[in-house]
């Protein structure tokens, strides 16, 4: 995508895809390494033909940490991602427990991760997470009969029998 401060956002022209990242692109500074660098984002709108840029942001922060709990089991290994029998030994991760919005991208993309890791052999696992609970948004309605959410814990309590449910995902 392009920012123009006259035509507001617009799509990068089919002919110019796909956009070639810079070879250039230096991680010396905190933050996004394309938007400090200095010509890749400095564009011509591709409708008015005035100065624009290329949207820099490429990428979620969900993707950023959705493969770290793997990194996490050999965090010493400087050859490789993982220690594939380290990893194997060490995981799925017993239990996440995550909002709303990790429930449904940090465990997206977290399973999409594993899978790849998987195929490229850097783990031995189809799930990154075994059982998930939930602290979510939930209300009453949301709820079996007999259940009560308690929000501030995030966990949802049977009332006759007082257990603790939990989603298991793997």
């Amino acid at each position: 995508m392009i920012h123009c401060p006259k035509c507001d956002v617009v799509p990068v022209p089919d002919s110019d895809l796909p956009v070639t990242l810079p070879e250039d692109a230096t991680f010396d500074k905190p933050g996004n390494a394309l938007d400090h660098h200095p010509t890749w984002k400095h564009v011509s709108c591709p409708q008015c033909g005035g100065p624009a840029q290329r949207e820099t942001d490429t990428m979620d922060t969900f993707v950023d940490s959705s493969w770290y709990f793997a990194r996490f089991t050999d965090p010493w290994n400087e050859q490789a991602p993982t220690t594939p029998a380290v990893a194997n030994r060490m995981m799925p991760v017993d239990q996440y427990i995550g909002g709303v919005e990790h429930a449904i991208l940090h465990l997206l993309y977290s399973r999409f991760f594993t899978r790849a890791m998987k195929a490229t052999g850097h783990i031995d696992m189809d799930g990154a997470v075994c059982r998930h609970v939930h602290a979510g948004h939930g209300g009453a309605r949301d709820l079996p009969e007999g259940r009560r959410l308690l929000r501030d814990a995030g966990r949802s309590e049977d009332r006759h029998r007082g257990r603790w449910q939990a989603r298991h995902v793997c």
